[in-house]
């Protein structure tokens, strides 16, 4: 399952070569550890997805992903940590710069070619990794307007990626609008939303301080927002959902909070609200999905499933599907890693006729389109697609 094995290393290669760096610490070999450790770097550190998907196979349950990430944290220097948290407090600025940073490269695309683009970032990625590869495709997004009411059904929680990217002409935050006005559901889009985060970027980088800060932020913004839990929340990215469904981190106080929020991955409320309450008509007859790793340690895979199921004929996961290799955005900067992930998945999906390309997070249909050449887009596009208003 791990998406960087065939690429630098394996969960197992990198436990074992811990043990060889304590080997050489311990018996005095400096100049062999230091070579040792800085190979590691790139080969076990950076490389990692830390998604943790490792641990399902496991069968003693190993999470290489957690030690990676402990392993990242201890090699931040304390002046970097401060940093991360500055980020955290200010993550609207840091919000607007990335949004700013898609539309500018984006319209150079549009004078330049997009092509042009995309090769240009390559070159420069691989003469520095900390400079992103641009994928094809991506434009700015900007949080929608809501329908003005006395009462809400739910509130939609739009992650930060969602807020301020996009693919190609998709927009999840229509869409979600789309199925809800269908459903006759009445959401509230908070538009004082910029600048909270589940903290999971943080996180995967080993910035512990700057996680906990904004995950306990947009819980207590998420708590209040709700009517203290009397509203269910809407997350629109399945690796957001995790993060928030999880305690992990909180203040004691949050954690009280925490326990009273219902807080629901976007396709899970489709099966559960929106399809009862809609028309659907099965024009798709094959469609493929990516089930993310969230969804594997969520258990929720089979839901995924099950309403793909209820909007296809049929439904085709290729046998090879783990973890795609963006890990958040990891993939922008290790490209490679993307491409080692999905090769089996693209051969897979040549040897198929097949009507639409599903998942339930952003990033991992961004990798996943620019891998195998196919337009992956959020599984709420399936269900709106085949959808009318009763």
């Amino acid at each position: 399952k791990c998406p960087s094995q065939g690429y630098t290393m394996s969960p197992r290669r990198r436990i074992v070569s811990q043990r060889e760096k304590a080997r050489l610490r311990q018996s005095g070999s400096i100049k062999e550890y230091e070579a040792f450790e800085n190979d590691y770097v790139f080969q076990g550190l950076e490389t990692c997805a830390t998604d943790g998907i490792c641990a399902v196979d496991c069968p003693v349950g190993i999470n290489t992903g957690d030690l990676v990430k402990k392993l990242r944290k201890k090699s931040k220097s304390p002046f970097s940590q401060k940093v991360a948290l500055i980020f955290a407090k200010k993550f609207h600025l840091l919000e607007s710069c990335m949004r700013f940073g898609v539309a500018i490269v984006s319209s150079a695309g549009r004078l330049f070619g997009e092509n042009n683009i995309f090769k240009i970032s390559r070159f420069l990625n691989r003469l520095n990794p900390n400079f992103p590869q641009w994928i094809v495709g991506m434009r700015p997004n900007y949080l929608p307007q809501y329908e003005v009411s006395s009462s809400y059904h739910f509130i939609y929680f739009p992650s930060c990626i969602n807020r301020n990217m996009r693919l190609g002409d998709e927009n999840l935050m229509g869409t979600v609008q789309e199925l809800a006005q269908k459903a006759k559901l009445k959401l509230f889009i908070p538009q004082q939303i910029s600048g909270t985060c589940c903290g999971q970027p943080f996180a995967s980088k080993g910035f512990d301080e700057a996680y906990f800060f904004a995950k306990n932020k947009t819980i207590e913004y998420l708590f209040f927002l709700s009517n203290e839990g009397k509203m269910p929340v809407i997350a629109d990215l399945s690796s957001c959902t995790q993060t928030l469904c999880s305690n992990e981190g909180l203040s004691d106080l949050n954690k009280i909070r925490h326990k009273k929020l219902q807080i629901l991955d976007s396709f899970i409320w489709a099966k559960k609200y929106v399809v009862p309450k809609v028309q659907i008509s099965k024009t798709k007859q094959k469609v493929a999905l990516h089930p993310v790793c969230s969804l594997e340690k969520m258990k929720t895979k089979n839901d995924f499933s099950e309403l793909a199921k209820l909007c296809a004929d049929e439904v085709f996961i290729p046998f090879s599907t783990s973890c795609c290799g963006m890990a958040g955005d990891r993939g922008f900067y290790y490209p490679e890693l993307i491409k080692n992930a999905s090769q089996n998945v693209k051969t897979e999906l040549e040897n198929e006729t097949l009507d639409g390309f599903y998942s339930s997070s952003c990033t991992c249909q961004m990798a996943l389109s620019q891998s195998t050449g196919k337009p992956y887009a959020s599984i709420l596009n399936l269900v709106n697609e085949v959808s009318s208003p009763i």
